[in-house]
C-alpha cells in the first residue's frame, strides 16, 4: 500500500502538511469566490428586473394619459406602484452599489409619471410622489 501521492514521496513530513493545507485553503477560495460570483449574478438580476418593471410602468402611464381623455386614475395608480415596489433595502443591500442603481431608476420613472401628470392635468403638486397621490386623489 502506497502512503503518498506521487508528487509527494519524497517530501518531508512538514512539507507535505504545508501542501495539504495550501490545497485546501485553495479550494476553499475558490468555493467561496463561486459562492459570491453566483450571489452578485443573482443581485444583479435582481436589479435588471426592477429596473424593467420602472421603465415599463413608466410606459403605461404615458400610455394612460395619452388616451381620450387622460386616464388620470391609472396614472396615480402607476405613480404609487413604482413607489412602493420592493423598497429600498429589499432585494438589494440597501445602500450598495446596485440599490443605489436601482433607486437611481425608480426616483427617474417617478419623475417621468409626476412630469406627464404635471402635463395633462395643469397641476404642479412639486417633485414628491405623495404630494402627487394626495392632489389627485380626487380625481381617481
Amino acid at each position: 500500500m502506497v502512503d503518498c501521492f506521487p508528487w509527494t514521496c519524497e517530501m518531508t513530513t512538514p512539507r507535505k502538511i504545508f501542501s495539504t493545507v495550501a490545497i485546501v485553503a485553495l479550494l476553499v477560495v475558490i468555493v467561496w469566490q463561486s459562492f459570491l460570483y453566483v450571489e452578485l449574478r443573482i443581485r444583479v438580476s435582481f436589479a435588471d428586473e426592477q429596473i424593467t418593471v420602472f421603465a415599463d410602468t413608466a410606459d403605461r402611464a404615458q400610455i394612460a394619459l395619452s388616451q381620450d381623455p387622460p386616464d388620470v386614475k391609472a396614472a396615480v395608480q402607476l405613480l404609487e406602484y413604482v413607489r412602493d415596489y420592493y423598497a429600498s433595502g429589499t432585494k438589494q443591500p440597501e445602500g450598495s452599489a446596485l440599490d443605489q442603481v436601482v433607486e437611481r431608476s425608480r426616483r427617474m420613472a417617478m419623475l417621468r409619471i409626476m412630469e406627464m401628470l404635471r402635463r395633462v392635468t395643469g397641476e404642479d403638486a412639486g417633485s414628491e410622489p405623495e404630494d402627487w397621490i394626495n392632489t389627485l386623489a380626487g380625481q381617481r
